[in-house]
């Protein structure tokens, strides 16, 4: 798929709500590097065909459609913003007309490698350089549904480190991931962070102040594309995938929206670490208490009322990690943090 006398890549594709396909990628000719958007059919027969950008540099890394049936796109600009590379931010409508775009930039370059609808605007997460204590760092930005930032969070430590994908959780936080140099010096692990709905970690994290600017974008409607065949491929469901995870490291961890108690604890718990039974005992056990295990999200994933001194809890079927156990009565609650094996 492209034209004789230019290069074209294609970044990303998602299917639209009609059951055809929306793909962003890049068309390069002597004048630059624009935007490529193109819009199937379910049976991949183009529909329309356009190119956003300026004179310079500008790629799309991502697309979302969004509520209105229109799209998101995200990527980096040279051609529009604060005369460096610029986070980059497009709105379209359902037949591919621009509503508006955005270059939001600090200090440094910046660059967005992923986009996700919320009800109330976008989040993208990529990488800054505005800090300059780091090489670059993973940037997550929220903005309203017109694309002006409402608040932007950085991520990292004093090397690169780069955010690629981003989604929003059940409790409207989000997950972030991507790599990171910054705490190994050999390798480039994977690094995982999540946030809450304000884009809080409470691990690693600084504000950014950025600056968001609206561009106009030309559009041009490229003709005479040639077609190659080329597939799709779904793998089964039971498609087995080796493993290349061969260590991980918590990094840190913060319980936001927990509430932890750790003085006066009313309970023990033991052993902790713990791989499959975990002996919980009650200081007091004259009134019933409540008893939970919550995850790091909050959810509780155990409950129960008891009267015993101590409960036996069976945590075998539940994933590794760190939890809070918590013990309630009518007037108070503790709580403290075990790790399962």
């Amino acid at each position: 798929m492209g034209r004789p006398t230019t290069d074209e890549q294609l970044h990303a594709v998602k299917q639209t709500t009609d059951s055809g396909y929306i793909i962003c990628g890049q068309t390069q000719d002597q004048a630059g590097t624009d935007v490529l958007i193109i819009k199937t059919n379910s049976f991949g027969d183009t529909m329309w065909v356009k190119q956003y950008g300026g004179d310079s540099l500008d790629i799309p890394n991502a697309i979302q459609q969004t509520g209105d049936g229109g799209y998101i796109i995200c990527g980096g600009t040279n051609s529009f913003g604060f005369n460096r590379r610029n986070g980059y931010l497009l709105k379209l409508d359902v037949n591919g007309n621009i509503e508006w775009s955005k270059a939001l930039g600090g200090m440094n370059d910046e660059e967005f490698y992923d986009v996700v609808v919320v009800s109330d605007g976008y989040v993208a997460v990529g990488y800054t350089g505005s800090l300059v204590t780091a090489n670059c760092d993973v940037l997550l930005v929220k903005t309203n549904k017109q694309g002006a930032a409402l608040w932007s969070k950085v991520f990292g430590g004093s090397s690169l480190d780069i955010g690629h994908s981003v989604i929003q959780c059940p409790d409207s936080g989000f997950i972030i991931s991507g790599v990171t140099r910054s705490f190994y010096n050999t390798v480039i692990p994977t690094y995982i962070i999540k946030t809450d709905k304000n884009g809080n970690s409470g691990c690693n994290e600084q504000n950014l102040n950025l600056t968001s600017m609206p561009v106009t974008s030309g559009t041009f409607h490229p003709a005479n594309f040639v077609y190659a065949s080329a597939s799709l491929i779904r793998m089964a469901d039971n498609t087995n995938i080796n493993s290349i995870v061969n260590f991980d490291s918590l990094l840190c961890v913060s319980y936001i929206g927990l509430n932890e108690k750790e003085q006066n604890y009313s309970f023990s718990v033991m052993p902790n670490p713990v791989f499959d039974n975990l002996i919980i005992k009650r200081m007091n056990s004259s009134t019933p208490s409540y008893i939970e295990i919550l995850n790091t999200l909050g959810q509780v994933v155990y409950q129960a009322l008891s009267s015993k001194e101590e409960e036996q809890v069976d945590v075998s079927s539940l994933n590794s990690g760190i939890y809070l156990v918590r013990v309630s009565d009518k007037n108070q609650s503790w709580t403290q943090k075990i790790v399962k094996q």
